[in-house]
Parts: structure tokens; C-alpha cells; sequence
């Protein structure tokens, strides 16, 4: 009998990780001069989002710390963490809810 190895899980499935049912698309997306991200959590628990460059440099924390369940937002203005605003360009979101991340990219036209 020839085995296989097992197949991966694609993050949509019922078997993967439930980031991506919990988060929703950064809206609008270009953007100009503001976006929201949205998410949902089921139970109480911790909730990151993070705003990177392109090259991986952290720009802005948008959200940190232990939140009650439901629908949350948050909305990013353009400016890093000093209030100063950022270039035109790709910009990446990372969310991570109770230790379960995941990345999305938005543009900012200007």
C-alpha cells in the first residue's frame, strides 16, 4: 500500500484555524485616508493588530490586549506611532487572536 502524506488544510476549512472566519477585510481597500479592520471573537481573549511596511517594519499598534467576545473594529488613519503620516504604498495588517495569526495587505493611495 502506498501512503501519502497528508494533505494541508486550507485556511477556509472547518480543520484550520479560525482566524480567517473571525477577521474581516480591511475596508475601504485601496483606502484614502482611512481604513477599518474588523473581527470577531467568539470567546474573551487577547486580540493584536499590527500594522508593517513592505520591508517589515513595524508602523503602527492599532489594538493590544484581552477584549470581550462580539464584533470589535479598528481604524487605521495613515499615521505611524508618533502621529506622523506615512507614504503612499502596500501595507501589510497582521491580526492575531489567542496566539492565531494571520496577514492581509491594503493599499494606500494619496
Amino acid at each position: 500500500m502506498i501512503r501519502r502524506p497528508p494533505r494541508s488544510t486550507p485556511l477556509y476549512s472547518s480543520a484550520a484555524s479560525d482566524v480567517y472566519k473571525r477577521q474581516h477585510p480591511a475596508y475601504p481597500n485601496p483606502f484614502n485616508p482611512v481604513t477599518t479592520i474588523g473581527y470577531y471573537l467568539p470567546d474573551e481573549g487577547s486580540v493584536n493588530i499590527t500594522i508593517y511596511d513592505m520591508m517589515g517594519r513595524k508602523i503602527k499598534v492599532l489594538q493590544s490586549g484581552i477584549q470581550a467576545p462580539g464584533h470589535g473594529k479598528v481604524q487605521w488613519n495613515a499615521t505611524n506611532n508618533k502621529g506622523q503620516p506615512v507614504s503612499a504604498g502596500v501595507y501589510l495588517y497582521q491580526i492575531n487572536i489567542d496566539g492565531k495569526m494571520d496577514t492581509k495587505k491594503m493599499v494606500l493611495l494619496k
